[in-house]
């Protein structure tokens, strides 16, 4: 009996830590996927970003909604992970007529995880976003969708010139650009 429950208790350990190895790789790799959603859409909405910050935004704000983003895809994973645990625990304790336990510690675990994993990994693409410069998404024509539907090509350049002078804060650069927009409003 002595040798059979030493078996059982090294098979359980050696399975524990595969299992334990498994879920480190499945963290790392939905943390790569989730880096990688995020850089996508730096790339995609560079734009967005630069317009933004065009009219005020701070890199800090830029760099808090990305890390809100990364950490919501996050937290929704780790919500269908938590279902998904805890539906298989139920059945698999039914099918062996046991009532079904709850451990809320790991519960609380998987949702602190998922939150870190967010952050961690959400970090670079927001950092990305926040170096987003201004003047070059303006100059690169991000603000296309902006201007052609007021066929005014002097926004532009009024926003461009208005970025550029450096003793005009970001804050007082819609002071600045005021007429155009009225002009604007009006035509």
């Amino acid at each position: 009996p002595r040798a059979t429950l030493a078996q059982i208790t090294q098979v359980g350990s050696t399975l524990s830590k595969v299992v334990t190895g498994v879920a480190v790789i499945a963290t790392l790799i939905g943390g790569a996927v989730i880096m990688s959603l995020m850089l996508i859409g730096v790339s995609e909405r560079r734009r967005e970003i630069g317009v933004r910050r065009a009219v005020g935004a701070t890199r800090a704000d830029v760099m808090k909604q990305f890390l809100a983003e990364a950490t919501l895809i996050s937290v929704c994973g780790g919500a269908v992970g938590i279902l998904i645990g805890a539906g298989g625990a139920t059945v698999g304790a039914l099918l062996q007529k046991l009532p079904p336990a709850w451990m809320w510690s790991m519960i609380g675990g998987a949702v602190v995880l998922s939150v870190a994993v967010g952050v961690l990994f959400g970090l670079y693409p927001a950092w990305q976003a926040a170096k987003v410069d201004p003047i070059e998404a303006l100059r690169s024509g991000a603000v296309d969708y902006i201007i052609k539907p007021f066929n005014n090509d002097d926004f532009l350049h009024a926003v461009a010139r208005a970025l550029s002078e450096r003793r005009i804060r970001r804050e007082n650069a819609l002071l600045k650009l005021a007429p155009f927009i009225e002009r604007m409003a009006h035509d």
